[in-house]
């Protein structure tokens, strides 16, 4: 697929504050200008994630540093955020280091719940 000028440029900055931020999100706005789609970018590949009710995951390799930018894509927005160990290159860091601060978030707030 041929990549769209505008949507690189777009996810390009986006990726830059997702880098910056450690996390961010994008609405998508139908009736305005919203962004661009993420698959017209060029720079990201689809992805596999943990069900969080997305539509699609998408994913860009951060080669000089190892981590990547996982972006989760719902029907009214974009959440983009950094993961320390890209899952293709070093699964088992990712799943710990990653992927473990999220279930340890899950299991936390499903304590204060309960109490």
């Amino acid at each position: 697929m041929e990549a769209d000028l505008e949507a690189a440029f777009f996810w390009d900055q986006a990726v830059v504050e997702i880098l910056i931020f450690g996390r961010i999100t994008i609405m998508k706005l139908p009736l305005l200008a919203g962004p661009p789609p993420i698959s017209a970018s060029g720079i990201f590949s689809r992805s596999v994630g943990s069900g969080k009710g997305q539509i699609a995951d998408w994913r860009i390799r951060i080669e000089s540093t190892g981590r990547s930018v996982h972006v989760l894509e719902y029907g009214d927005r974009y959440v983009g955020h950094v993961d320390r160990f890209d899952p293709l290159r070093k699964p088992l860091e990712h799943v710990i280091y990653d992927r473990g601060l999220d279930l340890v978030r899950t299991r936390a707030k499903n304590l204060i719940r309960k109490s």
